[in-house]
């Protein structure tokens, strides 16, 4: 029942943007819930290859990630919030991903 009634965010290209999702779930403690101390597990499923950094050169999107929680409140019942950042900030690198996770 948890896992069904978990909130949801998309990306712009929500097949491939976990890595987005994960970077946001990782940064955005205050929004996901995260308690200090606590072990947290993030589970990442998908039939893609997700996008990384570089990626989002294809869009014209240079920006690089800047390893922030750029979450938005929404009034949308489903997606209580959305990142804000797809359309112009690249995807985060696995380097990023793993300094985060041993930041956190």
């Amino acid at each position: 029942n948890a896992i069904k009634s978990a909130p949801v965010a998309v990306n712009i290209d929500p097949l491939e943007g976990g890595f987005d999702g994960i970077m946001q779930a990782m940064v955005c403690k205050d929004i996901i819930g995260w308690t200090d101390g606590s072990e947290k597990i993030v589970v990442y499923l998908s039939d893609n290859e997700p996008h990384m950094a570089g990626d989002g050169k294809l869009a014209g999107i240079l920006l690089p990630n800047d390893m922030e929680c750029h979450m938005e409140e929404t009034p949308n019942e489903k997606y209580k919030h959305n990142y804000i950042y797809s359309t112009t900030m690249d995807y985060p690198s696995v380097g990023q991903l793993n300094q985060m996770a041993e930041k956190n």
